[in-house]
């Protein structure tokens, strides 16, 4: 069945534009405040400005190779773009406008939230899960990082918008164009970007899986395990000589922690709620398993993929001591919520106890309750 939609059609874009404004101005004030004028906080942002300064002060011709970065983090495509505005504006009005850029991309992003949230959970829960979404700290402070994550994040969720609306439309027009042009990112945009022609070329293929469903599911899905796991290997991974490991924190633990596993990603991290964390699987795990024996290709077969991804991406992360994982893990948060809501919803059904404290809407409102305090302790912490 084909699914159409107009993309401002039942938005309610007052509701969403106060909080987007609201944390835009959070920002601005807490820059101005601990620096004395607009800034961004990561100098991987600087690395990625330096380079679209050179760019353009070469008149195009010079991409300065000798400017540090990190591949995970600063790519090409961003730059290219910021180049083009310092042309426009000046180097020195750069950062205000980065700023301004920034907020319309957030609004933009948090509209498709809703879009896709209205349609996947319901009308009446989509605004409060879009809500969360903008408070979410790992969000905001990826969209207004200055950093190449702000071009990231535009790209995946204008591909998650057109692969959940026009992919069951047999329309694949958009989200191919966007999936190229996140292979001129950065290297996690790379595979991000890989994982979505990789979708779609599985939904293209639908019906030739269905064959023989099971086991082509399984094989793809350990095929795609190893290619994510050498492309991140390749990413984060330098130097495989015994003095790395010897220096790296997995043998240097005696007792395990978590920590030692993940940086400062989705799951059990410094950034998620762990109870989130297990909503989300909760809800992934219950409705790939419907799919799976339905023998479809869907949007859950979707987002199982950016999850794999998103896992190794992460976890090979811990090699590399001078990663920040926020600068390239964030576009995940767009699934984790949408996901962690409905598994809380999907909870709050298995229970059956829509009477007492563990109804839908007192859990809804105890996450609400809890995600913001989350936040607020971090922004104060940042």
């Amino acid at each position: 069945m084909k699914i159409k939609t107009k993309f401002f059609s039942d938005v309610p874009i007052n509701i969403i534009i106060i909080p987007v404004l609201l944390i835009f101005l959070l920002q601005a004030f807490m820059s101005m405040f601990y620096n004395n004028n607009l800034t961004f906080y990561s100098i991987h942002s600087f690395h990625s400005l330096a380079k679209a300064e050179a760019l353009s002060s070469s008149n195009f011709t010079n991409f300065d190779s000798n400017i540090p970065g990190l591949k995970e983090i600063n790519g090409f495509l961003y730059p290219v773009i910021i180049s083009i505005f310092i042309k426009i504006v000046g180097k020195y009005n750069i950062i205000p406008v980065l700023y301004i850029i920034s907020f319309f991309v957030f609004l933009l992003a948090s509209i498709i939230f809703y879009k896709i949230s209205n349609h996947f959970l319901s009308e009446k829960h989509s605004i409060w899960a879009t809500i969360i979404f903008i408070i979410s700290a790992p969000v905001f402070l990826s969209f207004y990082s200055g950093a190449d994550i702000i071009l990231v994040n535009l790209l995946f969720v204008l591909n998650v918008y057109f692969i959940y609306f026009y992919l069951p439309a047999k329309k694949y027009k958009f989200p191919i164009i966007i999936s190229v042009l996140h292979l001129f990112t950065t290297w996690t945009g790379i595979i991000y970007g890989i994982c979505c022609l990789i979708y779609i070329i599985l939904s293209i293929n639908e019906k030739k899986l269905k064959e023989d469903y099971e086991k082509n599911i399984s094989v793809f899905l350990l095929l795609f395990s190893l290619l994510i796991v050498f492309l991140c290997g390749f990413v984060f991974i330098e130097n495989l000589s015994p003095s790395f490991f010897e220096q790296n924190d997995l043998l240097n633990n005696t007792t395990f922690f978590v920590s030692t596993f993940f940086k400062d990603g989705f799951l059990w991290s410094k950034l998620t709620p762990p109870f989130f964390g297990i909503l989300f699987f909760v809800s992934l795990f219950c409705r790939f398993n419907t799919e799976f024996k339905e023998k479809k290709i869907s949007f859950i077969t979707f987002v199982l993929i950016i999850t794999i991804a998103s896992f190794f991406i992460e976890f090979f992360a811990i090699f590399s001591n001078k990663t920040d994982t926020l600068l390239f893990i964030s576009p995940f948060f767009f699934l984790l919520i949408l996901f962690g809501i409905d598994g809380l919803f999907y909870f709050a059904d298995l229970i059956q106890v829509r009477n007492s404290f563990f109804s839908k809407n007192n859990l809804m409102i105890l996450s609400r309750i809890v995600w913001k305090l989350i936040n607020i302790k971090r922004c104060l912490a940042c």
